[in-house]
């Protein structure tokens, strides 16, 4: 095989692509996120890049080729040529374990948590509708913008309650406290109550009521996700006034 570092120009990748023979169909998420990280500068050259077997064809690389013309951008890529095509070689390609978004930060010194992945995209995007795939740098800098959410994650809601600490009901919280809705002594003193059943004061009962929904069904998956975030928000909004609830409300 012959191995080469070429500038990709979006001409060339039209060039190669039109060598794309058999390869799966275009996932349009992960173009668009290659797109992306080729627009705003963050595309770096690493070994994975583009191939082709020895009859000529396009061996790997069809989503970096499409991005490169998508974007405009030209980018520079590993180009590998005389990959053997037989059956054995072609399922050797990309057969190996996937990086997961954590990993992929672990590896790369960052301190981020897969809970604070989730939390920070329910802050961002809430829960009523999909949002586009992230690269893993879209996802360390969203966790970067929200740190301040995520130190209050670890330091007031960190234990957790099966059906009870979802995401929904945490991003709920951290939304509340962010905007002046309750302290941060009271947010806490709330979710101890929510996750433990045990309450000091009166009030509390507002928080032993959500419990008592959360643990009926499945709030975790959904269009749920989005009516369970609703309820907590609710109630947290009437503990902060001092309001004691007759039921857990999940309208607007």
């Amino acid at each position: 095989m012959r191995v080469e570092i070429k500038t990709i120009t979006p001409e060339l990748a039209a060039t190669f692509l039109e060598l794309n023979d058999g390869n799966r169909k275009i996932n349009n998420s992960q173009l668009s996120m290659l797109s992306r990280a080729m627009t705003s500068g963050e595309w770096r050259l690493t070994h994975q890049g583009v191939a082709f077997y020895d009859d000529g064809s396009l061996a790997d690389g069809q989503h970096r080729l499409s991005a490169v013309v998508h974007s405009g951008v030209s980018c520079e890529m590993l180009v590998c040529y005389g990959v053997t095509r037989d059956p054995s070689s072609v399922m050797a390609i990309d057969s190996g374990k996937l990086r997961s978004v954590v990993d992929s930060m672990k590896i790369s010194g960052l301190k981020i948590k897969a809970n604070h992945v989730t939390i920070a995209k329910g802050l961002e995007f809430g829960f009523s509708k999909k949002h586009a795939k992230l690269s893993t740098q879209e996802i360390a800098s969203l966790c970067g913008k929200h740190k301040g959410d995520i130190d209050v994650l670890t330091r007031v809601l960190s234990t957790n309650c099966s059906g009870v600490s979802i995401a929904p009901v945490k991003v709920a919280i951290l939304d509340c406290i962010s905007r002046g809705y309750i302290s941060e002594c009271l947010a806490g003193r709330f979710y101890n109550t929510l996750t433990s059943g045990e309450y000091d004061s009166d009030i509390m009962i507002n928080a032993v009521k959500l419990r008592n929904k959360l643990m009926s069904k499945n709030y975790n998956g959904g269009h749920e996700r989005v009516i369970a975030y609703r309820m907590t928000a609710n109630t947290i909004i009437s503990t902060g006034k001092s309001i004691k609830i007759n039921r857990v409300n999940h309208g607007n």
